[in-house]
């Protein structure tokens, strides 16, 4: 397939809104079932353009389907990556309101917090270990029907045996 960047923005701004108004959309490979890889990428890429013109702050990467028996069945060959944006956390002792997420659920994850950016195809195993600076849980709300299989995760909640704490 191939999406011209009107469709992408399209797609971008749909998916966006359903982020922002809470409401429920189909996957949109159910009206786009050839939409490649790539494109799926591009209106993710697109969404975060429009966060950050907002004045979103980006704050960190996040991804999914990490493990070869998820992405059989997920149907993949390659993990997805996303971003985390700044809006997404939950401060220390805050709740999180379930009437503002779409289909709630909450997983648990490990989050690498790194002292320098990692970048580029020859970025490899030395090179993570190298830029953590330390390593947390996190609980992950997941919230927003995405692009094709899954959902656009809304995380950071961080936590630790006191309670939550902002990351």
């Amino acid at each position: 397939m191939s999406l011209d960047k009107a469709t992408i923005d399209k797609l971008a701004e749909h998916l966006e809104n359903a982020e922002l108004n809470c409401v429920e959309v189909t996957k949109i490979t159910d009206d786009y079932p050839d939409i490649t890889w790539e494109e799926c990428e591009d209106v993710q890429w697109e969404i975060r353009r429009r966060k950050e013109a907002r004045g979103t702050k980006i704050v960190g990467m996040k991804m999914g389907l990490t493990s070869a028996a998820k992405m059989r069945q997920m149907g993949v060959d390659k993990p997805c990556y996303g971003f985390l944006a700044d809006y997404f956390s939950v401060p220390d002792g805050g709740e999180i309101k379930v009437s503002e997420l779409i289909h709630p659920k909450v997983e648990a994850e490990v989050a690498f917090v790194t002292k320098k950016e990692l970048s580029g195809p020859s970025c490899h195993i030395a090179d993570v270990l190298a830029a953590t600076d330390f390593v947390v849980p996190v609980a992950a709300k997941r919230a927003t029907p995405t692009i094709s299989r899954g959902f656009v995760v809304k995380p950071a909640i961080r936590f630790n045996s006191n309670g939550l704490i902002n990351p």
